[in-house]
């Protein structure tokens, strides 16, 4: 016979047994900071990359003035990133 499966459940157990689940849902972290940054509009083409260790989101930023002006918002950052995914996705926010 057949089982009755929702498509999510498979899918959220093929995450978690191929390992995709961890990187999946650093990707939706990094899309969601993009997008949280992207309302500073001013400092977005100084963004040279971002990503995620170990729950400490780095942002790299090619001006110096910009990095200045995103270290005091460094908090306001993290808190509206996880704010947006609704957890504690990230634990603080590093500028390199």
């Amino acid at each position: 016979m057949y089982n009755n499966v929702k498509i999510s459940d498979a899918l959220s157990l093929m995450f978690k047994r191929t390992g995709l689940e961890e990187k999946f849902e650093n990707a939706k972290i990094i899309y969601t900071a993009k997008k949280i940054l992207s309302v500073y509009g001013d400092f977005t083409p100084h963004i040279r990359k971002i990503f995620l260790k170990n729950k400490i989101l780095y942002i790299s930023v090619s001006s110096s003035a910009a990095k200045n002006n995103l270290l005091y918002r460094q908090t306001t950052i993290t808190t509206a990133i996880n704010n947006a995914l609704g957890k504690v996705a990230i634990e603080k926010t590093v500028l390199l």
